[in-house]
């Protein structure tokens, strides 16, 4: 499957839930539906004049819920020691994984919105993950230290956050 690569970097978000449609089995195209994967996100350019580009964890789930085509079985919010058998768990049954990870540069605080489509016990098959390419391999390793980012700041909490999808039954 041929999925749609990231443009910009803020743009993962909207990005993620077309691939998520394209994973479905949904005819979507970058052109025909990524105003309306914005719209749903609650994507913005500068969120409240912030500086903050692009869409929250909030925007991504009311996003996912308004899928029609997908329906969310499990969420976990913030780092787990048990998240990536769980994520193992949740691949085998024919589930995907949307992961909200953050990192630090600085002091500022970066987010991104990737989709886990495939595991082993050694790497993660991942779209969305790289504004070079569309489907990268993550090590266990890497995705773990990923996940593993929390920053508490005054009024701001950045947790990373994991919807488990499956398609609706047709």
């Amino acid at each position: 499957m041929r999925y749609i690569k990231q443009q910009a970097e803020t743009t993962c978000g909207p990005i993620a839930l077309l691939n998520i449609l394209k994973w479905a089995g949904c005819r979507v195209s970058l052109k025909r539906d990524k105003a309306r994967m914005q719209r749903l996100t609650l994507w913005a350019v500068e969120h409240r004049g912030n500086g903050f580009q692009g869409c929250t964890p909030y925007g991504i789930y009311n996003a996912l819920h308004d899928l029609d085509e997908i329906e969310i079985t499990e969420i976990i919010h913030g780092y787990k020691s048990h998240v990536l058998r769980k994520l193992d768990s949740h691949l085998k049954k024919g589930e995907i994984a949307l992961i909200r990870y953050y990192w630090k540069d600085g002091k500022k605080v970066s987010g991104h919105y990737a989709l886990c489509i495939a595991g082993t016990n050694k790497t993660y098959t991942m779209v969305n993950d790289s504004q070079k390419r569309t489907v990268i391999c993550r090590s266990r390793e890497t995705l773990r230290k990923l996940l593993h980012n929390i920053d508490y700041r005054v009024g701001e909490i950045h947790l990373p956050v994991i919807w488990f999808i499956e398609k609706k039954p047709s």
